[in-house]
């Protein structure tokens, strides 16, 4: 019958028969007589969200992101292969990684000055002592007629070493942000926000 499966006691192989029946097409699968695991793909194993907390105010000079949390309300994580520690991100699973991180900024109604919004995502590959940009996004507001902004971007990252591969968001690594800009940020509800989603 066609999706019946057939046990050869004699030889340790399973039998799929595809085709009606027809022996002509079966598919066989060895087991071997030893214990073993047999891979699967298992789809998402991993879904995590971190948010910041707290507005940051540009300062005109590089800053790392510092004040995130795992988002806790209405949010139920899958797995738990990062872990977050002053503005670090870490991995206790190697694997392909989707990160999407977004920006959300305000200027503060100083008609006179431009205001840059500038977020890098970086990796590191020596446990955090030097980062690499991997992802960046920017938006430059001219004056006050343009008074927020959400912007988002995505890097598909394979991390090979989950002692050396450190992951950072830092405002201002290409440009310094200005000093009349803010990056939102709450503990209740989210704002500015990193994802990470192991997909392989």
């Amino acid at each position: 019958m066609p999706g019946s499966i057939k046990i050869d006691d004699g030889s340790g192989n399973y039998t799929i028969l595809t085709n009606a029946g027809s022996l002509g097409s079966d598919k066989t699968i060895t087991i071997p007589n030893e214990t073993a695991t047999l891979a699967t793909t298992n789809g998402i194993t991993n879904a995590q969200q971190f948010r910041l907390t707290s507005n940051v105010v540009g300062t005109g000079a590089l800053q790392v992101l510092t004040n995130f949390e795992e988002v806790d309300t209405y949010y139920s994580a899958i797995g738990s292969n990062i872990s977050h520690s002053s503005g670090v991100y870490s991995f206790s699973s190697t694997g392909i990684y989707l990160i999407t991180f977004t920006i959300t900024g305000i200027e503060n109604g100083v008609t006179s000055l431009s205001e840059q919004f500038d977020m890098t995502l970086q990796i590191s590959t020596d446990g955090g002592s030097n980062y690499n940009n991997l992802a960046q996004m920017w938006t430059y507001l001219t004056d006050a007629s343009i008074e927020n902004s959400t912007n988002t971007n995505q890097a598909l990252v394979n991390i090979t070493d989950t002692t050396n591969n450190k992951i950072r968001l830092v405002l201002g690594a290409d440009n310094p942000m200005t000093n009349t800009a803010t990056i939102n940020g709450d503990t209740s509800f989210t704002t500015s926000n990193i994802v990470f989603l192991k997909v392989g």
